[in-house]
Formats: C-alpha cells, sequence, structure tokens
C-alpha cells in the first residue's frame, strides 16, 4: 500500500493575534473545539488514513509552554503513530516548509503528503481524496467547498474544468468573481512537487530580509502550476470552517457536536476505551430528574451540575465547572474552573478559564458569522474574569482578570 504522510501547518503566536483574549491562555491550535483541541480533529481525521508513517507539526510555537509537551505526549499515546514538531526559527512563508524541511518530510520515502492548515474545522474525510489524487496521479490535489458567490472572494477561488476537475486558475480574494469554488485549506501532495517546488523557487525575486526558502503555498507555487495539468480539485461537501476569529469557534463547536451525535464514538484508533468526557450528555425533558438537556451538549464527568439548570443546544462544558440552580446555558463554551452562579444566564458566549457569574447575571452574544464579520457579536472573556450578582453583560470581548461590577455592551472591557 502507498505509505502518507501528514503535515499540519500550526502557525505561532504572532499569527493568533485575531484569536485574543483566548490564545493569551493557550495556544490557538489547543483551543478545545467540542471538547478536543481543535489540531486534535485533524490528527483524528489524518489517523483513519492507510500507513500513515507520521504526523509532522510545523510551526515557531515554544514547545516547551502553552501545554504542547502534554498533547503531543498523550495523542501519541492515543492514536498510536509518531507526531512530531518541526520549528521554523524564521518566516519561510506558508511552502518554505516544502524546501527547508524537505529531509524530514522525505524521510521513509512517503508516497503522498496530506498538508492541513491547522485553523479550518471540518468534518470532511480524507480519505476519498487520497484516492482521487492517486486516481488522477497529479502533483497537487486541492479540497474545495461551493460557496455563495457573495462570499467567494473573501476566499481563495478555484477556477475548475468541470469535466477533468483540473484546476485551471487561482485567484486569491479576488476583487471581481472569479468562481464559487474556494480552497479550503487541504492538499494532497505527490513527492514530484518537489522538483516543480525549485524550479519556481528559482524563478522568484526575493527580498533580502526574508529567509532564502522563503515561499507562499498559494500565490507562488498553485498561481503557477494551475492550468498546466498539474492541480486537481476534490470537493468537499461536508461542513467546513476558518476560524478567523475567536468568536468562530462557538460555530466550529456546533459542527463537531453535531458530527459526535451523528457519528458517536465507540473506540479510539489504537486504545481500548474512549473516555467518558468525550461522548454527548443524553437529551432530557423537563419532567425528568436532573438537568435538562436540549440538543448536543458536552459535559466533563468533573463538572458539577444542578440539577435544575438548563444546558443546550450547543453547548460545552470543561473539567471542574460549576452550574448553580436555575443556570440557563445555551450555545456557548465554558471553559476550566467556571463557576456560574444560582439564576445566571449565558447565550452565545465563550467563559474563560477560571471566571466567576454571579447570581442572576446574564452574559450574551448575538451572533454573526458571516465571513466579512468574523463571528461579531460573540461575548468572549479572557481567563478569571469576575460579573457581579444582576450585571448583563452584552456583545462584549474581556480581557483577563477583570472585574464586571456595572453592565456593559457593545465593549472591548481593557
Amino acid at each position: 500500500m502507498p505509505q502518507t504522510k501528514a503535515i499540519i501547518l500550526i502557525g505561532g503566536p504572532s499569527k493568533g493575534t485575531r484569536f485574543r483574549p483566548l490564545s493569551l491562555e493557550i495556544p490557538k491550535p489547543l483551543f478545545p473545539v467540542a471538547g478536543r483541541p481543535l489540531i486534535w480533529h485533524h490528527i483524528k481525521a489524518c489517523a483513519a488514513l492507510p500507513d500513515l508513517q507520521e504526523v509532522l507539526l510545523i510551526g515557531f510555537y515554544d514547545m516547551s509552554v502553552g501545554g504542547w509537551t502534554e498533547f503531543l505526549a498523550s495523542t501519541q499515546k492515543e492514536f498510536g503513530f509518531p507526531i512530531r514538531f518541526i520549528k521554523e526559527t524564521t518566516n519561510i512563508g506558508n511552502a518554505g516548509f516544502l524546501r527547508k524541511f524537505r529531509k524530514d518530510i522525505a524521510e521513509g520515502n512517503p508516497d503522498s503528503l496530506v498538508v492541513i492548515h491547522s485553523d479550518i474545522s471540518t468534518g470532511f474525510s480524507l480519505l476519498p481524496m487520497l484516492e482521487a489524487h492517486y486516481k488522477h496521479g497529479k502533483e497537487v490535489t486541492i479540497l474545495g467547498k461551493k460557496v455563495p458567490a457573495e462570499e467567494a472572494g473573501k476566499y481563495g477561488c478555484l477556477g475548475i474544468d468541470s469535466e477533468t476537475q483540473e484546476v485551471l486558475h487561482y485567484a486569491e480574494k479576488p476583487e471581481t468573481f472569479v468562481s464559487d469554488i474556494i480552497n479550503c485549506g487541504i492538499y494532497v501532495i505527490s513527492p514530484a512537487l518537489f522538483n516543480l517546488v525549485d524550479e519556481i523557487w528559482a524563478k522568484i525575486d526575493r527580498d533580502e530580509d526574508k529567509d532564502a526558502d522563503f515561499l507562499r503555498l498559494e500565490q507562488d507555487v498553485l498561481m503557477t502550476l494551475c492550468g498546466d495539468k498539474h492541480v486537481y480539485l476534490f470537493l468537499n461537501n461536508s461542513f467546513w470552517l476558518q476560524l478567523k476569529s475567536a468568536g468562530m469557534v462557538i460555530k466550529a463547536s456546533e459542527y463537531q457536536l453535531e458530527a459526535l451525535r451523528v457519528n458517536p464514538p465507540s473506540l479510539p484508533v489504537r486504545q481500548s476505551a474512549q473516555p467518558q468526557e468525550h461522548r454527548l450528555a443524553p437529551r432530557t425533558t423537563a419532567s425528568q430528574p436532573g438537568p435538562h438537556i436540549v440538543g448536543n451538549v458536552l459535559v466533563h464527568p468533573s463538572a458539577k451540575i444542578h440539577p435544575t439548570a438548563k444546558l443546550g443546544p450547543n453547548v460545552a462544558i470543561s473539567a471542574n465547572v460549576t452550574i448553580g440552580e436555575g443556570v440557563r446555558v445555551s450555545h456557548s463554551i465554558i471553559l476550566e474552573n467556571v463557576d456560574i452562579k444560582a439564576h445566571a444566564c449565558v447565550l452565545n458566549s465563550i467563559i474563560g478559564w477560571r471566571s466567576t457569574i454571579g447570581e442572576w447575571a446574564r452574559v450574551e452574544g448575538v451572533p454573526d458569522f458571516s465571513t466579512e464579520n468574523s463571528a461579531r457579536g460573540i461575548t468572549i472573556f479572557g481567563s478569571e474574569v469576575n460579573v457581579a450578582k444582576e450585571i448583563v453583560v452584552r456583545k462584549c470581548i474581556v480581557l483577563p482578570h477583570k472585574d464586571i461590577e456595572i453592565s456593559c455592551s457593545n465593549q472591548i472591557v481593557l
């Protein structure tokens, strides 16, 4: 069987500024989406590929902080294949790894490379795309998705030969309409691309201030190769979302919780038991004893939920959370060690680690998930935010370690 290697491009701290205040506490790729770190979902998708040699994480995070060491150790144990981090020491662009780290990538002589941008959430299965790549036998397959024409210009757009699925033209965020098929940021690459990359690199006028291997995957490589029978499309019919801002995590969590409902976990790929914290809570009615669970709700077993609370739909409750009497939570992510006091209400919000919501307080967002507004309107708390009782916080972003003692709306609380 052909051998495959996966590469996840994770960026680094300076690339996650739009994810603040959440990225002040935890690296963006490790933020929990439906109870699991964002890139865990990518690694799980890779684990379904046959004869996967290893997964490489390429970026410029400091692996000694931020929970990376623990994540790598636990995820390798769970899936049973090597997961290695390769650190970028200079800015090499998002295709420079094809030159700078070629020795690591080519080690083991993989027949194909699956390359994934980490800032996306999707329910797509990689195996059909890999099979299509081997079938056409060319250098690159791009995962694409049809979107409304008015949204397409906010992404990389693919001009397609409808009969052969060859990508004839690539335009990065075009000002005029090119195509309603966009680039989803997932690629299958054959090692034959290396020679083409070297040819492209040799013809580029390089900036002396940049790394000698600096190269952009979309603008330099794809724009050059499209239309010459090197690049082909595989269409994605599953959900797909780019996490352009912190608020988009609410929508990503909704998608992943629904995927968890449709395909409930049985056993991890190479383990004998599924952790209890990654199962959806059973749905209940108001007449049944215990918390009222509506829709998809994920509750960590260490959380303490009052039997009169109502949770859901689209709610993820993390470890050591306390939910008091009569509390209502909907379309929200409640992070570790949060305390929500009696009769408080949390809607369309992300509540940061170790925060407290006082009695009868109301914390809510007004979601707008259009790509233009990037989930504007979601209320987001950084870590250790304390809201006094009977206070209303609406459509606000609150930085860590703040005490909210007066009601506020449409503010960034510094």
